[in-house]
């Protein structure tokens, strides 16, 4: 009866009590664990932000006392006593008890940690406040016009007298007038002044050697005072010589500009689109406004001369609009001998002649002044022998280069590969419209 009884028995046995505190204890340490970790985390979020928060309030800080060119000391900084701050003002530690003011209107680098005391966290800051008047400091380069034109109507509305690759400077040529020197850059090589004293006295000059540069070795004077509207350079500028000059009322340069032996550049307005390197303290730039988008390393303050933009000019600059490149091209062959012009290669010419050749063309016997005379040539064109003489006209050499002897030419000349001279000579400007009046018959399309 007793066995029957307590093989009948229910309850619960020690080991399924012991399975139940097991699995109750895993349970409540998982739950705790949570719970700790939530808490945690949201104390390091809490506190993360707090940093944050008050960095952001160090930073707007900082700027206003920029702004306003006023003292700030440790103390005024930290608005949060469970915070404690290391800081450093441009490289200079700010301690506690000490105070920092603003001298100008420099950028300032400003690098500080700010810790957590209670959680001990950290958050670190570098950044640079810019200075009191930074502006956007752009250059404005407008589009190129687009215009279908023929080359007579391209030389007639540029007033374009020199054009080509090159341009001779030997010696102590002078160049005049009213008109433009364009210098392209079909040849890909550097443009060289290095032999003389040689004045670009005109209205305006465009050269273009973007990838290469325009060295000045002597003492050339490109542009003048007073009487040089712009000066306009694609490519980097080396001026090596004391007596070197870029002068003119607005003077662009894209590229970098670097000074030697008392070289200058003087205008009224002076735009630099590059670094700018002075080695010599007699180098100088001298305009009422100077921009450079560079750097600037000078041996001297006197370097400099006018009001200079380098960090904070005053909004957009406009710049010179540039010329557009049109190659020339010939007429058909028999297009000349129809209308008037002799096909040679070689011939004493006069007054008002008119002459095609094939190939080059060259004079070979001293001639006297000579005026309205037109010379196209798919080769060079050479006139050696012209000695004290003057000569009026165009001389067309798309493909070649021209060579003139004399003592002045008055005119338009087109060369692909440069223009030269005995080092003597007085090139002078005259529009093309003054040798062809009629569009119709103009020697070239």
């Amino acid at each position: 009866m007793i066995k029957k009884y307590i093989t009948h028995q229910q309850g619960i046995t020690l080991l399924e009590l012991l399975a139940a505190l097991a699995i109750s204890t895993l349970v409540i340490g998982l739950t705790f664990s949570v719970l700790f970790s939530s808490k945690k985390f949201n104390d390091k979020t809490h506190a993360y932000v707090d940093l944050r928060q008050e960095a952001n309030i160090i930073i707007s800080s900082l700027r206003k006392h920029q702004k306003n060119s006023e003292k700030v000391c440790h103390e005024q900084l930290l608005t949060n006593d469970n915070i404690s701050m290391e800081i450093q003002i441009n490289e200079v530690e700010l301690k506690s008890g000490y105070c920092w003011t603003p001298t100008n209107s420099n950028d300032t680098h400003v690098k500080f940690t700010l810790k957590d005391k209670k959680q001990h966290n950290k958050f670190d800051v570098d950044t640079i406040i810019e200075g009191r008047e930074r502006k956007d400091f752009s250059i404005n380069i407008p589009d190129q016009p687009v215009k279908e034109e023929t080359f007579f109507d391209y030389l007639k509305n540029n007033n374009v007298f020199v054009y080509g690759n090159d341009l001779d400077t030997n010696g102590s040529n002078s160049f005049n007038g009213s008109g433009t020197i364009l210098i392209n850059n079909f040849n890909h090589s550097n443009l060289l002044f290095n032999g003389g004293g040689s004045v670009l006295s005109v209205k305006k000059i465009f050269i273009n050697k973007n990838g290469n540069e325009v060295i000045f070795s002597d003492s050339t004077r490109l542009g003048e005072l007073e009487k040089t509207e712009t000066v306009r350079i694609i490519g980097n500028v080396q001026l090596n010589r004391g007596t070197a000059a870029i002068l003119g009322d607005t003077i662009y340069i894209s590229g970098n500009v670097t000074f030697d032996n008392g070289a200058v550049i003087k205008g009224k307005k002076v735009i630099i689109g590059g670094n700018v390197t002075f080695k010599n303290s007699s180098d100088k730039i001298t305009a009422d406004e100077i921009y450079v988008t560079g750097t600037i390393k000078k041996i001297d303050n006197g370097n400099i001369v006018g009001r200079l933009f380098n960090s904070n000019p005053p909004g957009k600059i406009e710049i010179p609009v540039d010329i557009p490149i049109l190659p020339p091209s010939f007429r058909e062959d028999s297009w000349y001998s129809t209308n008037g012009y002799e096909v040679t290669s070689s011939v004493n010419f006069s007054d008002n002649s008119k002459i095609f050749s094939p190939s080059s063309f060259t004079v070979k016997d001293w001639h006297s002044n000579k005026q309205n005379v037109i010379i196209i040539s798919k080769g060079d064109i050479t006139l050696e022998k012209f000695g004290g003489s003057d000569l009026t006209g165009i001389l067309f050499a798309p493909n070649g280069k021209v060579t003139f002897k004399g003592k002045s030419f008055n005119g338009v000349v087109i060369a692909k590969n440069g223009f030269f001279t005995n080092g003597e000579t007085k090139v002078t400007f005259t529009n093309v419209d003054e040798f062809i009046k009629n569009p119709d018959k103009a020697p070239f399309k």
